[in-house]
């Protein structure tokens, strides 16, 4: 190949110099188009290394982007799961919490259920205490029986006394002993029906405002018309410190404040 090259270039010069000057020319063209084309090769040589850089940056450019998108999409994504993880353990906090909070309204309300069961079973007991003391009858029921008799006999002679009666009655005299049973009986009968009829009022769960209220009132009411009773017909009450009133309050205090802490539970933005 160098012999070639040194040749060629020998014989170039010869030719310039033996030939005549359209040969030389000939050749000086030649010698022009190679050095051209060499040129025009690196010059794409050079637009393609430049393409290469431009598409190796673009695509540099491309990854760090994406990189950099996916580091941001990481952080989201990371970012979302702490706070889903936070929502979640808050959830479970707020969770435990009003399960502890059931469980111990729960306690509560058996403890306050077991006080109202007490205070009905004494309020009841006294009722039919007192019912048992009206039964055999007392001076007062005695002169209420002589009344009734002297009215009854007023009211026969007055109508025997009648121009052209012919009349006599055959209605015996007041019997004390059925008077008494049948009175007896009739309240036995009234404080049972009353007592079953109000029993439900602290069945609900979870109590109200009403539900403790229809409670309280059964109880007052109950002691109140007992001791009307026993007023009415002049009987002395067997027992008088029978109902605590400081007992029901605390009950009704403890009761309210049962329901108002359910109600907060219940509706956290009420509280």
């Amino acid at each position: 190949r160098n012999i070639r090259a040194g040749a060629r270039t020998l014989f170039s010069g010869y030719c310039r110099e033996s030939f005549p000057k359209p040969f030389q020319n000939a050749y000086t063209f030649r010698e022009r188009s190679t050095v051209q084309k060499a040129s025009r090769q690196e010059e794409r040589e050079i637009e393609r290394a430049a393409r290469r850089a431009k598409r190796e940056a673009a695509a540099k450019k491309r990854a760090e982007m994406e990189a950099y998108i996916g580091s941001i999409n990481q952080e989201i994504i990371e970012k979302s799961r702490k706070e889903q993880e936070k929502i979640s353990k808050t959830e479970q906090e707020e969770k435990e919490k009003r399960k502890e909070a059931k469980r111990v309204h729960d306690e509560r309300r058996a403890v306050l259920l077991a006080e109202a069961g007490a205070m009905t079973r004494c309020l009841y007991r006294v009722c039919m205490r007192s019912v048992q003391t009206i039964q055999p009858g007392n001076e007062h029921d005695e002169k209420q029986f002589k009344e009734q008799e002297e009215k009854q006999m007023a009211s026969m002679t007055e109508r025997a006394s009648l121009p052209g009666a012919d009349f006599f009655s055959i209605a015996p005299p007041v019997d004390r002993k059925n008077e008494l049973s049948s009175r007896a009986a009739y309240y036995y009968s009234y404080a049972r029906e009353n007592f079953e009829q109000e029993s439900d009022c602290l069945r609900h769960d979870p109590w109200s405002d009403k539900d403790i209220e229809r409670y309280l009132l059964f109880l007052r009411k109950g002691e109140k018309t007992r001791r009307f009773l026993l007023k009415d017909y002049k009987f002395k009450d067997p027992r008088p410190d029978s109902f605590d009133k400081d007992r029901v309050q605390r009950f009704e205090k403890k009761a309210m404040e049962l329901v108002h802490d359910m109600k907060a539970l219940s509706n956290p933005t009420t509280a």
